[in-house]
């Protein structure tokens, strides 16, 4: 065979193997491309609520009071880059100088602090063309922000879980702890939490966050609303028992008729530990919005749990005569769910506010404890014109005292969920709420097999609703 030749089939077969390694490499999305991904080593969604060490802080209801709690809100080492190969590498190692990064708060947009340019829009992508509608979101223009942060982890916490929580972070991000990749998220408006047990140590960790401005799920997040991206709600820690409970859900109805609340609960325990646990024992008392005890249900369930399971344990009881939760009184009952040990020492207390009422249509009439409702209503969104989606308590209650003043009784989260905060305040000041999952794409023409939100995959990065609020 002639050199030339030879030289010839080499060259066509490089030519051939680069030409099928890059269509491999382009046919290999990221995580935040593929609707198939919402989440890797992200917690199963959960009801939200918090645990407390004793009694006393769990009626207090604050979980700033608890030391098994840490919030991350403040100053985070930050850098923003503009374009996708912009990006730091290996900014996520312990070895990595961010001393020349900027400073930025979180929870915070970074459009709001002068990185990049937020967008108005109702039923367009702002990362499309007007007259197009899009298949995918950009890749070499996508924006993304890179944060570090410093925490400590008390040595009370050892043999603790140790759970890491982002409130809300958008579009997309991936979490690094000491170094070491943890998971990735996706979806703007809803938290996600991480178990960062075996990735923390008592004393210094640091914390990375790469967050991307558009994934995949931002086909479904095509809302009328100002487009922003970071770190948008709080983000915490807490430090849970090994054998803790891990969901909640509370129906706490009405007969009319008879007036009789009728109280039910379930209750799942889980049990991290290595080994199986015997003589366990759940307890749950209900106390009136006046603090008296109303019902001690005296349940004292003994459960058994084989090592690494979860179990369920439900229970009912009734109630005569209870206050009823409406607009005008807003009357909640405090459900306190004790978890012992088989020494009967407390593990864990938690708090659960409810309200007793019933919701109906009879006779084309929507009926809340059998009398007529005249809805009044209002759409909300998170928006502050100074701090974009990030709204403080202060910024909430000063909204839902303005609707009080204006007689508005419901209210409506157009486009997507609010914060926890949002719904705690809702049930104390008195509003009927429409809550919407974070599902929108008025920017694509609807087709059942091609509209983002129609396909499994992605319909299932929603959570329930949650379990905890009327």
């Amino acid at each position: 065979m002639r050199m030339g030749s030879l030289i010839g089939l080499i060259k066509s077969g490089l030519a051939i193997g680069l030409l099928c390694g890059g269509w491999a490499w382009a046919q290999k999305k990221a995580d935040w491309q593929n609707p198939q991904v919402t989440g890797i080593h992200k917690m199963a969604a959960r009801s939200s609520f918090f645990s407390y060490e004793n009694h006393n802080l769990a009626l207090k209801a604050k979980p700033g009071f608890s030391r098994f709690y840490q919030p991350l809100n403040g100053h985070w080492k930050f850098y923003w880059a503009e374009k996708l190969h912009a990006r730091e590498d290996y900014f996520y190692r312990t070895t990595f100088d961010d001393f020349s990064w900027d400073s930025i708060a979180v929870p915070a947009n970074w459009e709001m602090h002068h990185y990049g340019i937020p967008f108005y829009l109702n039923n367009r992508y702002e990362f499309a063309r007007p007259d197009t509608a899009p298949t995918a979101v950009p890749v070499a223009t996508n924006q993304v922000g890179q944060y570090r942060k410093y925490f400590h982890i008390p040595r009370s916490w050892s043999g603790r879980s140790v759970w890491l929580t982002f409130g809300s972070v958008s579009s997309a991000f991936y979490l690094w702890v000491n170094g070491l990749k943890v998971g990735y998220s996706q979806g703007s408006k809803l938290p996600a939490t991480f178990d960062i047990s075996e990735y923390v140590q008592p004393g210094r960790n640091v914390l990375a966050v790469e967050v991307y401005r558009w994934s995949d799920g931002s086909l479904l997040e095509c809302h009328d609303s100002w487009r922003l991206s970071g770190i948008e709600r709080e983000v915490y820690l807490e430090a849970r028992p090994r054998v803790h409970i891990s969901d909640i859900s509370v129906r706490a109805g009405l007969d009319v008729q008879q007036q009789l609340g009728k109280l039910e609960v379930e209750v799942t325990l889980t049990n991290e530990l290595s080994k199986a646990i015997q003589q366990y024992w759940l307890e749950a008392e209900l106390i009136d919005p006046d603090g008296w005890n109303v019902i001690d249900f005296a349940t004292n369930q003994m459960f058994r749990l084989e090592s690494k399971s979860q179990s369920a344990v439900v229970f009912a009881e009734s109630l005569p005569a209870p206050m009823p939760w409406t607009a005008e009184t807003p009357h909640l009952y405090t459900l306190l769910l004790t978890l012992r040990n088989e020494a009967g020492e407390v593990l864990e207390v938690v708090p659960v506010k409810i309200g007793f009422r019933n919701v109906e249509v009879h006779n084309g009439k929507l009926l809340l404890n059998g009398k007529p409702l005249s809805l009044r209503g209002v759409n909300y969104q998170e928006h502050d014109p100074h701090t974009g989606h990030v709204l403080t308590e202060a910024a909430l209650r000063k909204d839902l005292s303005l609707m009080k003043q204006h007689n508005i009784n419901a209210i409506r989260t157009k486009g997507h969920p609010q914060s926890e905060l949002f719904y705690e305040l809702c049930d104390q000041y008195g509003f009927y709420v429409i809550d919407e999952a974070n599902i929108e794409s008025e920017g694509i023409p609807f087709a059942s097999d091609q509209t983002p939100g129609q396909q499994t995959p992605v319909a299932a990065g929603t959570p329930r609703p949650p379990q905890t609020h009327g």
